[in-house]
C-alpha cells in the first residue's frame, strides 16, 4: 500500500503526537502505516480521523487528519509531502 499525503497544517498534542491535516493525494493510509518525510524522517500512524469520526483507512482524496509518532513539527512544513508504504 503506498500512498502520499499533503500536509496542510500540523501541530504537536503533548503525549498523542504529532497531528498532520491534509490531503491523501494518491493511495490509501491506515493506521499502523509507516511513513516517511521529504526530508527521509520515519514516523507511524496513530490515528486517522475524517469528519471528526476515527477511521482506520484513509482512501485517494480524503481530507483527513493523521495522528504519527516519531517525528515532530520541525521535521514538516506545510505543503510537505509524506510518503507511506
Amino acid at each position: 500500500m503506498n500512498a502520499e499525503f499533503l500536509v496542510g497544517t500540523c501541530f504537536e498534542i503533548s503525549g498523542l503526537g504529532l497531528v498532520l491535516a491534509g490531503e491523501v493525494k494518491s493511495g490509501e493510509i491506515a493506521e499502523g502505516s509507516l511513513g516517511r518525510t521529504n526530508k527521509g524522517k520515519k514516523c507511524t500512524v496513530v490515528k486517522i480521523e475524517e469528519s471528526n469520526y476515527r477511521v482506520p483507512v484513509a482512501h485517494t482524496k480524503s481530507k483527513v487528519t493523521i495522528t504519527v509518532k516519531h517525528i515532530t513539527k520541525a521535521d514538516v512544513r506545510p505543503w510537505d509531502m509524506i510518503y507511506f508504504e
